[in-house]
């Protein structure tokens, strides 16, 4: 509930880099603690508020987040794609492709 209250606050203060930063972050909380399927909710919810609010790394983060979760499941397509995405978009900036290449 106040991960949901904190993303709704940044997004209404315009703090938009932090809401696609912030649902990548509580994907990888719940990984870590053994949650798959709501990190990889969150990873998802951090690939679309980072392509809406154009917020590449933390769009970046969630679909390398995503690969790992695809790669747990033997959804070895689902990752293959995701890591062509991944360099993709991160082939069009030099801190980007510094940071995920």
């Amino acid at each position: 509930l106040a991960a949901k209250r904190t993303l709704e606050q940044f997004e209404r203060n315009g703090a938009l880099y932090h809401v696609a930063r912030l649902s990548n972050t509580l994907g990888w909380a719940h990984r870590e603690l053994g949650d798959f399927e709501r990190g990889a909710e969150y990873d998802r919810q951090g690939v679309e508020f980072g392509q809406k609010y154009k917020a590449r790394e933390g769009e970046l983060s969630s679909w390398i987040n995503l690969t790992r979760e695809y790669t747990r499941r033997g959804e070895y397509d689902r990752a293959r794609e995701a890591f062509r995405l991944i360099e993709e978009k991160a082939a069009h900036d030099e801190w980007h492709r510094w940071l995920f290449l």
